[in-house]
């Protein structure tokens, strides 16, 4: 998953990846929630704005994203085994 927070210019990038799997969590009503990833990614964006996830950050730790910080959420294929 990445999640493009408030703010995110390609100047001043404001990016969080992460892997969401059994130890994450979001809400599931139709509002906004916080998310929790369990695995904290880096995020790697080219020229024309493609993001992938880059590699997990070591030592292994999670993140803890805001509601009110996030501007936008992807879903990108691929799981904890490919990175």
């Amino acid at each position: 998953m990445i999640v493009e927070l408030i703010g995110h210019t390609p100047e001043s990038p404001r990016l969080i990846g992460g892997v969401y799997g059994r130890r994450s969590a979001v809400g599931q009503t139709p509002q906004p929630h916080d998310i929790y990833l369990q695995a904290l990614c880096t995020v790697a964006e080219d020229e024309n704005g493609v993001r992938v996830l880059d590699r997990k950050v070591d030592p292994e730790r999670g993140v803890y994203i805001a509601a009110s910080q996030i501007a936008r959420v992807d879903l990108v294929p691929g799981g904890p085994d490919t990175l």
